[in-house]
């Protein structure tokens, strides 16, 4: 008995696989709960899926119409997916074949309307994507998803948002209407939503203040209004969201009245408006503030009175020019500050005190010359310094002391030719990895020179040096042992001089394994006969020697005694060219006074009569050219027409050209070519001609009778 009912049971089995696997569409991969037929080029929905299935995948194919009983008998469905179609219409009823369905995706389709039993049956509906559509209402569509927990409504065309939209849906924890044409919210739009957290509203128009919103939940955390077109910060947020984006608005001053009843703020996000004043202590009340971002503003001064607890500080892009001292308080937790694309031109001594935790400091892109002694001392802790894009002129003792912990270091594009490095700043800086100093000529000398005086400390951690577009033509070999573990070391874009004391280099790039370009080989620029040839490539004996010059003293006296040295030598040469000049007017006075014993009479040989007539010829035209309207060379051509006609626009000195057509042109540029033809043949035959016209010239490309009738018409004119 057992036996058989066990045979049964197996037998019933065998039957339920092989429905499931006939049951299967031809151009779908089935299972007994999942069918995937994305991506098949399908353009209706198939049948004959298994009774059992749970998931259905119909995205990326070109269906268009989706019809009443397309899922019939698949009461188990879960998930469905038909995004990227081509559906323009969901007909009312579709879903009654699916109640426990939980997560619906019909985005990037052609959708602008629904009705109101589109939806109907979907009870259980927890996740909707609607988005990538062209739907221009929501009136009643989500009255039969009371369970939703996700609705994404992003890139439609909605218009506005009535208290009737969401009026049903009192679950939804995240909310989607960004990127529409919402231009009109009402009061009470979100007053049922109790279980909302993530409202997601931007890229739309919703005008200058948004103003009269209720939010009756309690457990909202973020908003973002961002490119909303507001001026003012919104009043109506509850308290307990954390994080409120206002980026890209016309915000223009921020007051403390505008977010006292947000105090579990975390992230606030100001950038990309206008502001130009936030005033005293306006981020008192926000206790728990960790970032706070003011990129892109119109602000002349770090804003004080800032929360201990901020960790995260964005100023760069703005109007910034000096920066003040104790800016922070004593127990502040700031991390990281950018103040990177503004005007500083000075940096106080104090002004990172009390700005321990400090681990990334941005400056780059200002205008800072000079660096104070202990500008950077009160930072123990800072991993990540970058001065990059300065006009530094000077780097004094003791700027960059106790900074033990600073792995990278950005120099570059300091374009000063000349920087006055005080000591070796890198021995404050034991535990480098990265040193950037591209396209800074005048720092880098400065610490080549450093490093052929005075010995340095290793940096053993060093492994990238970026030296490119330095203008250096030497390298000393004592940074190998600045720098013994390099991995990068970066010579492209200077001009090497190949000699002697560079054949170091060659032996370093031929056995270590070190990379020294990016872009470019390291080529020799000098000598000539080694230019453009690569530096490991040149040959021992091609080495020449180096060129001996004198030593320049770069400090002030060395250089005030130059200088003045400079102006002796250019005086007495001034004296020296005085006295040459005066002895040579005295002589030449003398030798005219003088009586000549020998006459030389210079004679100005008289002009030919092919050269009389040339002339007389040339004032001739020039006089009958005056009665004439001048040539104006601007004019324009129309397309599919055979006359051009010139611009309104006259030529500077066209005496105020009209417009006349090209062919009264054409007629006097023929005469003109003929006179300069003319000119040419006189010139080399040298015949005595009254005037061209009335020769009977051969033209190379005229026949005889039109040269008569140019003749006969230049004698009526004369006449």
């Amino acid at each position: 008995m057992c036996c058989t009912v066990t045979l049964g049971v197996l037998a019933l089995l065998v039957l339920c696989f092989i429905n499931t696997v006939l049951s299967c569409p031809e151009k779908c991969q089935c299972s007994a709960q999942v069918a995937d037929c994305s991506g098949r080029n399908l353009k209706y929905i198939p049948y004959n899926f298994p009774s059992t299935l749970t998931v259905l995948r119909l995205d990326d194919n070109s269906i268009k119409n989706v019809p009443n009983d397309a899922f019939q008998g698949l009461d188990n469905l879960q998930i469905l997916s038909l995004a990227r179609n081509s559906i323009d219409d969901i007909p009312p009823g579709t879903f009654l074949h699916t109640p426990h369905l939980m997560s619906l995706d019909v985005s990037q389709n052609h959708l602008r309307y629904l009705d109101r039993d589109t939806f109907k049956g979907l009870s259980d509906l927890m996740t909707l994507s609607m988005a990538y559509n062209s739907l221009q209402t929501l009136t009643g569509v989500l009255h039969h998803t009371p369970n939703l927990g996700s609705l994404n409504l992003g890139y439609n065309n909605l218009k506005q948002l009535t208290n009737e939209d969401l009026r049903l849906t009192s679950k939804i924890k995240q909310l989607d209407l960004s990127n529409n044409e919402i231009s009109q919210v009402h009061g009470d739009a979100f007053k049922n939503i109790s279980g909302l957290r993530y409202l997601f509203i931007q890229n739309n128009p919703l005008g200058p203040e948004l103003m009269g919103l209720n939010f009756t939940n309690t457990r909202l955390q973020l908003v973002d209004f961002t490119n909303c077109s507001l001026t003012k910060v919104p009043h109506v947020l509850p308290s307990t969201l954390s994080d409120l984006r206002l980026s890209k608005n016309k915000i223009i001053i921020v007051d403390e009245s505008d977010i006292r009843n947000i105090t579990r703020l975390q992230l606030l996000a100001l950038d990309n408006n206008q502001i130009t004043n936030v005033l005293y202590r306006t981020f008192r009340g926000l206790e728990h503030l960790k970032e706070l971002w003011l990129s892109h503003n119109k602000m002349v001064y770090i804003p004080r009175g800032l929360p201990s607890s901020l960790t995260k500080l964005y100023m760069d892009n703005n109007l910034i020019q000096e920066m003040e001292e104790t800016m922070f308080k004593n127990d502040s937790q700031l991390e990281y500050l950018s103040m990177e694309m503004n005007r500083i031109e000075m940096i106080p001594a104090g002004a990172f005190n009390n700005m321990q935790n400090l681990k990334v400091l941005d400056l780059k892109v200002n205008r800072v010359k000079e660096l104070k002694p202990g500008t950077f001392s009160d930072l123990p802790n800072l991993n990540y310094l970058d001065l990059s894009n300065n006009m530094l002129e000077t780097i004094p003792v003791g700027t960059f002391k106790d900074l033990q912990n600073v792995t990278k270091l950005g120099l570059s594009h300091v374009m000063s030719t000349m920087t006055d490095i005080g000591d070796n700043f890198l021995d404050a800086m034991p535990n480098l990895e990265t040193i950037e100093l591209v396209n800074s000529p005048g720092l880098a000398k400065g610490i080549m020179k450093m490093l052929q005086k005075k010995p340095l400390h290793s940096l053993t951690k060093a492994s990238k040096v970026n030296l490119m577009y330095c203008d250096l033509s030497a390298l000393p070999p004592e940074i190998r042992e600045l720098v013994p573990n390099v991995q990068e070391l970066l010579l492209d874009d200077n001009p090497w001089m190949c000699d002697t004391s560079l054949r170091w280099l060659k032996n370093w790039m031929l056995s270590a394994d070190v990379t020294f370009s990016k872009d470019k080989p390291v080529t020799c620029e000098s000598p000539a006969n080694l230019k453009g040839q690569k530096v490991w490539e040149v040959a021992d004996r091609d080495f020449i020697e180096p060129v001996q010059e004198e030593e320049q003293q770069d400090t002030p006296g060395a250089l005030n005694e130059q200088n003045s040295g400079t102006r002796d030598t250019d005086d007495r040469k001034t004296t020296t060219e005085a006295k040459t000049t005066t002895e040579a007017t005295t002589t030449t006075e003398a030798t005219t006074t003088a009586p000549t014993t020998t006459t030389t009479t210079t004679t100005t040989p008289e002009p030919t009569t092919t050269e009389a007539q040339m002339t007389t010829e040339l004032e001739r035209t020039s006089t009958a050219r005056q009665g004439r309207r001048p040539y104006n060379p601007f004019y324009r051509r129309y397309k599919g027409k055979r006359r051009r006609y010139r611009l309104s626009t006259v030529a500077p000195g066209t005496n105020g050209a009209k417009k006349w057509p090209v062919v009264r042109r054409r007629k006097y540029q023929r005469r003109r070519n003929n006179r300069r033809r003319h000119r040419l043949r006189l010139r080399k035959t040298g015949k005595k001609t009254a005037n061209y016209k009335n020769l009977n010239i051969r033209h190379p490309h005229k026949k005889a009778e039109q040269i008569a009738r140019w003749r006969e018409q230049a004698q009526k004119k004369v006449t």
